[in-house]
């Protein structure tokens, strides 16, 4: 009988003590779920931030390039601000060199229009040429060649129109009276008197004014062009005269080929 009872005994108690090693490994499998979740969460994040790290990294380099390109942008306009203000100053310089020119040329027509009235100058021409007519009462003394200070002063005015180049070819005509030279005279007669006296006229216009001398020819037409008779002492004036004929041909003088025989 007890041998029975212990036998019962020892049954229960090793249904008692599986029925606790199955609970306990039950609680391990949760553990380990729970666990395996965790670590697969872990790694999911872990793998989220790497994402953002790199969107960050993207971001940062597309701002640092837009950074440098509106820094170009800047340097471009910075540039450009100053191309114009530069441009600006040109325009400014320009205005004022056209209004210092207008005003120098409606000085220079002043002046000519007071030496018209005075009867020193007269103006005339065709489409293709402006003359200019200078008497030598006021260029030059009596049968004399050398330029007077009020020649030369007329002459001088006269500059800034000679120096354009809107008519590239100057003629200076010299012109006489028909009355005979002194015998103590240094030219043999009127025309060669009236040549000298035009050539001293381009000798001034070059080296004083500074005017190209391939721009000029020099003639001398003695009494054979009259303007006025010579029967009295004002025709006989207005024939001495010089003649500064501004052209607008391609050449100061045609050449004219003679043939051989």
């Amino acid at each position: 009988m007890t041998r029975y009872m212990m036998l019962a005994a020892g049954c229960f108690a090793a249904l008692l003590f599986s029925g606790c090693f199955i609970k306990s490994g039950a609680g391990f499998s949760d553990k380990d779920r729970t666990i395996n979740e965790l670590n697969d969460a872990l790694e999911a994040s872990r793998s989220e931030v790497d994402d953002c790290r790199r969107g960050n990294e993207l971001l940062q380099n597309e701002n640092e390039k837009i950074d440098i390109e509106v820094r170009t942008k800047r340097s471009q306009i910075e540039f450009l601000n100053q191309a114009i203000e530069k441009q600006a100053a040109v325009i400014s310089l320009q205005e004022s060199v056209i209004r210092l020119f207008d005003d120098s040329q409606q000085t220079l027509q002043a002046s000519i229009q007071d030496q018209i009235e005075a009867g020193n100058l007269e103006t005339g021409g065709s489409s293709h040429s402006v003359k200019y007519i200078l008497y030598n009462k006021l260029l030059f003394q009596t049968n004399g060649l050398e330029l007077s200070p009020d020649g030369k002063a007329l002459l001088t005015k006269l500059a800034e129109v000679l120096l354009e180049e809107s008519y590239p070819f100057i003629r200076v005509q010299g012109h006489t009276d028909d009355r005979p030279l002194k015998s103590s005279s240094r030219f043999a007669d009127n025309w060669e008197l009236s040549a000298a006296r035009a050539a001293e006229v381009v000798r001034f216009f070059h080296e004083i004014l500074g005017i190209a001398p391939e721009r000029m020819t020099a003639v001398g037409c003695g009494q054979f062009m009259p303007v006025a008779g010579n029967d009295t002492d004002e025709g006989r004036s207005m024939n001495r005269r010089i003649e500064i004929i501004l052209e607008s041909g391609t050449s100061p003088a045609a050449t004219v080929e003679i043939p051989s025989f």
